[in-house]
């Protein structure tokens, strides 16, 4: 069963809606319109057909201010049905993703 792949998916508050990749070096990517301050992200797994919290597991949350250099500022550590919060110290930045090198998935991708 595919993912929606949609906004509206990863805000809903479902753990059976949301974002996923294929197998391989690929991401989940949030384009401000401009830098803004983060101080927290929060994700969750997605629990729809064959998808679970093992597709994120030891991925990561990155930042980048021109699209081309990544910086990581938190690991994902996905647990069935929980939220992960990861905070981070007020980082001022246009993009945003998750990034792993497997398969990769999340219900949630919010910004505080």
């Amino acid at each position: 069963i595919p993912v929606e792949n949609t906004r509206e998916s990863l805000l809903d508050g479902k753990y059976t809606t949301g974002a996923g990749t294929n197998n391989g070096t690929q991401w989940i990517q949030t384009t401000c319109p401009y830098p803004v301050p983060v101080a927290s992200v929060t994700i969750g797994p997605l629990h729809k057909s064959n998808w679970g919290p093992q597709w994120g597991n030891g991925g990561s949350l990155q930042y980048s201010y021109d699209n081309n250099n990544w910086t990581t500022v938190g690991t994902i550590a996905y647990m069935a049905m929980q939220q992960q919060k990861i905070d981070i110290d007020n980082v001022t930045a246009q993009y945003w993703r998750l990034f792993h090198n497997d398969w990769l998935c999340t219900s949630r991708f919010i910004f505080k």
